[in-house]
């Protein structure tokens, strides 16, 4: 089904998104991996008690490209997508650089494939940044 959606249509929703206030934004999109918009994070940073560096936050647009998973251990695709976000949203509240929440929201999502449950194939916060 991800297919059928056109690349330029992440834009529209993104702007669209953004417009209403929307700071981080990230579409979960399958086998295409997952589409990263912000907006002003000095914003968010005054008004909330993150500290993303905004620098590195503020205004980008990324494709996070999929890591790809070994079929031979994926056991249970329930749940990937909710692990990547929950990757992602854990790095953005230690305040990791964009790109590296996108490769946690990668590896969680990969990796969650390997449990027979959302969470077992999980690997530590540890073992995922090294």
């Amino acid at each position: 089904m991800v297919d059928a959606i056109p690349l330029p249509l992440f834009d529209r929703l993104a702007d669209q998104l953004l417009s209403m206030g929307v700071k981080v934004l990230m579409i979960k999109a399958g086998h295409r991996g997952a589409y990263l918009r912000t907006g002003k994070i000095a914003d968010l940073n005054s008004t909330t008690s993150l500290r993303l560096p905004a620098d590195n936050w503020s205004n980008r647009k990324l494709w996070i490209d999929p890591i790809p998973a070994d079929p031979d251990r994926m056991k249970n695709a329930c749940g990937a997508g909710d692990c990547a976000v929950a990757g992602f949203l854990t790095a953005l509240l230690k305040g990791a650089e964009i790109e590296n929440a996108a490769r946690y929201a990668m590896r969680a999502g990969r990796d969650s494939l390997y449990g027979i449950d959302a969470l077992s194939g999980l690997s530590d916060w540890n073992e995922m940044t090294s």
